[in-house]
């Protein structure tokens, strides 16, 4: 699992990893089950609209499949897919040549759950051991188990060896619409681009998908940040236990959030929260941060309401 997007502080490694890793969330969860050569990954490149990335096994299980992502079962059904399945590359596979970019966002997530995570070195062998072999000997066991399991969901990933692998990382990397709209909206706030980030955060709260409210978790203290001067200390507080609270909304409204989910392991895996199911794991990550957990439930409650309104809704909605 690679830490690069959670480095900027502990909080944002907390938050962060659960929006920013909704990529890595998905793409951590579904390792490897080795494939022969016949099964290995076939890219092609096409000049059409919807998918630019079609690899050669892609097929969406069923005629109706992308037509059943885009209701609201087939949205809590797609997340809880993602969470929960067993085997990320033939997730990816059955996804990513979807018309719903909603549904290939999911694969994209598959896929960078597990590279560049385990993606091994030229000449190496798909392994988690180096990554567990960085870890602290606080809950080792635990977190090398999560590790583990992680790994056994990508493993599919990995028979055609590395370079197949960098160029489709290269080709999903380009494709700005395979990420959530609260990655998105982040990359832009940091950016400088400020014009893109209102109606980003109005399709992650608006457009029903649990995986893209979960995504907006860690842009609220920085938009605080942008937006005012001299935030006071209440008000950063605020906004940290609203960044909080998003990932938990979305475990409401669908998202897969088990003990065996992704998003789970990978809290344990990373963060060493290995106990409960996600809300759990996050409560307890947001009071060992310094957070009142009364407060992140509050703000779990009353976006919750909002989103449920079905109103349209913005930024504005996002702090009380």
């Amino acid at each position: 699992m690679t830490q690069g997007p959670f480095e900027d502080s502990g909080r944002r490694r907390i938050f962060g990893f659960v929006a920013v890793v909704l990529a890595l969330m998905l793409a951590l969860a579904w390792l490897f089950a080795p494939r022969g050569p016949d099964q290995a990954t076939s890219v092609v490149i096409t000049k059409s609209e919807p998918p630019p990335i079609v690899p050669e096994r892609s097929a969406l299980a069923g005629p109706d499949a992308g037509r059943e992502a885009a209701s609201g079962a087939g949205r809590v059904w797609l997340a809880n897919r993602i969470a929960q399945s067993s085997d990320l590359k033939r997730t990816f596979d059955e996804q990513i040549a979807s018309a719903d970019v909603r549904v290939r966002r999911g694969a994209e997530q598959a896929f960078t759950a597990c590279i560049p995570a385990f993606l091994p070195a030229s000449g190496e062998t798909p392994s988690p051991e180096a990554v567990i072999r960085t870890l602290p000997a606080a809950r080792h066991a635990e977190r090398e188990a999560a590790y583990r399991a992680i790994y056994a969901r990508c493993q599919g990933f990995f028979g055609p060896g590395r370079a197949p692998l960098l160029e489709l990382q290269r080709q999903l990397e380009a494709d700005r619409r395979l990420r959530q709209p609260g990655v998105q909206a982040t990359e832009d706030l940091l950016a400088g681009r400020i014009e893109r980030v209102e109606p980003l955060v109005t399709e992650a709260l608006s457009g029903g998908d649990p995986a893209a409210i979960a995504s907006l978790a860690g842009l609220v203290e920085r938009l605080v940040q942008r937006r005012q001067d001299s935030p006071s200390v209440e008000t950063l507080a605020l906004a940290r236990a609203v960044d909080a609270a998003l990932p938990w909304v979305a475990c409401e409204l669908g998202l897969g959030c088990g003990v065996d989910s992704i998003q789970a392991l990978q809290l344990c895996a990373v963060q060493g929260a290995c106990e409960g199911d996600l809300p759990t794991r996050l409560l307890s990550l947001a009071s060992s941060d310094g957070l009142d957990p009364l407060a992140v439930t509050a703000q779990h409650a009353r976006l919750l309401a909002l989103i449920r309104s079905g109103r349209l809704l913005g930024s504005a909605d996002l702090l009380p």
